[in-house]
């Protein structure tokens, strides 16, 4: 026998081994799955994805309490008599009380710059969302139809194995007789050895591809996608051009909103920032039972805080 006879026996002794090792690692019976199933699956239990849509639903309920008041203080003085005679909670019938309420209140438009700055974050939140939904879809999509593409490869390279098995059958028959050239059957076998490598390369690929699926819909069992040739037509690139690529872009991507609104959300905390340099004023009322110069005192309280170098301190 020549070299390369003896070479191509040796790839045909180690060739069913090859076909039983691949095809061990997909003994389990896959389940079918449709692209909105699959996206459906992956909308359920994909924890990157609900965590970001709960920071979106934190971010709507800081805008949310930005809207609102600040709560006012109110602090009070209960009577327990004197250092000559203690009385806890000596408060009616000659006792003392005092009380004070008060409500601050921004000025420079500070409570509306907050609202604001708050439903920036807020849409900023909504925008990371998306852009977080498109790239997951987008990988999810891309796993789907890479692992179809690879099933519909592997029939295609089985079934030419197996057409080139009949023919090499029958040229193994006619070489017998004499019909052929020897070297014709080494050349088949040579073709059936390096279809067969092929297609272990590709098995390997699919069950990588396999893998990757099932990670991103969190399938614990292997699955196999089920499109069909209807639903293939509408991913027609032909019927696109670059212009209205570029402008749909531009409406619709969540990555450029999201540098929008972080750049308005920016904008609007430099403006927030600079009112905060104003005082508030604390408006509130107060009541003395026996601690003023009349029985029964009540007054209206004013304050502002006042600066004090380069920062604000409350008087």
């Amino acid at each position: 026998m020549t070299g390369m006879e003896l070479c191509v026996m040796k790839r045909l002794i180690v060739l069913p081994f090859i076909f039983f090792f691949t095809l061990k690692g997909f003994s389990q019976e896959a389940r079918k799955l449709t692209l909105a199933q699959a996206e459906q699956e992956f909308l359920q239990r994909n924890f990157r994805l609900l965590a970001e849509r709960y920071r979106v639903d934190a971010a709507e309920a800081l805008a949310d309490q930005a809207k609102k008041w600040d709560n006012p203080t109110l602090s009070g003085t209960l009577g327990f008599g004197s250092l000559d005679k203690v009385q806890p909670f000596h408060i009616g019938g000659g006792g003392q009380l005092e009380g004070n309420v008060e409500q601050i209140i921004l000025l420079a438009g500070k409570r509306n710059k907050q609202v604001q700055l708050a439903r920036w974050n807020a849409s900023a939140s909504a925008a990371a969302f998306s852009e977080l939904m498109r790239t997951l879809r987008l990988e999810l999509r891309t796993s789907f139809y890479q692992l179809y593409f690879l099933k519909e490869s592997e029939k295609t390279l089985r079934d030419q194995l197996n057409n080139l098995q009949r023919i090499l059958e029958a040229y193994r028959s006619a070489d017998a007789s004499g019909s052929v050239a020897h070297a014709d059957v080494i050349r088949l076998q040579a073709l059936q050895v390096g279809i067969a490598n092929d297609y272990t390369d590709l098995r390997q690929e699919e069950m990588a591809a396999s893998l990757r699926l099932q990670l991103l819909i969190g399938s614990t069992e292997p699955v196999e996608p089920d499109a069909s040739p209807d639903v293939l037509q509408r991913y027609n690139m032909a019927a696109l051009n670059l212009p209205s690529l570029t402008d749909t872009a531009l409406a619709n991507r969540p990555d450029l909103q999201l540098a929008d609104r972080q750049l308005q959300a920016s904008k609007m905390n430099n403006r927030l920032q600079k009112a905060l340099a104003v005082p508030d004023l604390h408006l509130g009322a107060a009541y003395d039972r026996r601690g003023s110069y009349i029985d029964n005192f009540i007054g209206l309280t004013v304050g502002v805080d006042l600066r004090s170098g380069t920062g604000t301190r409350a008087i």
